[in-house]
Parts: C-alpha cells; structure tokens; sequence
C-alpha cells in the first residue's frame, strides 16, 4: 500500500520510518493548528496497515500504547 498523503505521498508504508509509522498507528492525526482548528484523521486502512507493519517489525500494539518487544 502506498501512502495517500503527506511527506511520504506514494512511498510504500514498508519502506516508511518507525516514528512515522507508530504515529500513524495511533490514528489521531492533527486536531488543532494555531488558533484554527483542523481536523484530520488517518484513513483505516493506512491505521491497520501501519499497525500490521509495526507488528512485523516486533512491535507490541496494546490499545493506544506501543512498544518494541
């Protein structure tokens, strides 16, 4: 799957950073920015598939909470 949005638009999720992947896996995207407010949600299949790569790569997913094993 290639990435829809952002810095990493069309780069496949495998290949993108960690950091960038756990902050995908939590899902919340942006909710403010300065004194406007933007709304943004990560789609569900890049939260599953992010969450599944992070697994693979011996990540523990617990809720909200990640963690390498």
């Amino acid at each position: 799957m290639q990435m829809p949005f952002g810095k990493y638009r069309g780069t496949h999720l495998e290949q993108l950073p960690e950091d960038y992947l756990i902050w995908l896996a939590k899902g919340k995207g942006y909710t403010k920015a300065h004194t406007t407010e933007m709304k943004f949600s990560i789609p569900i299949p890049v939260w599953a598939e992010s969450r599944r790569i992070l697994e693979e790569r011996g990540y523990k997913i617990i809720g909200e909470r990640i963690e390498r094993e």
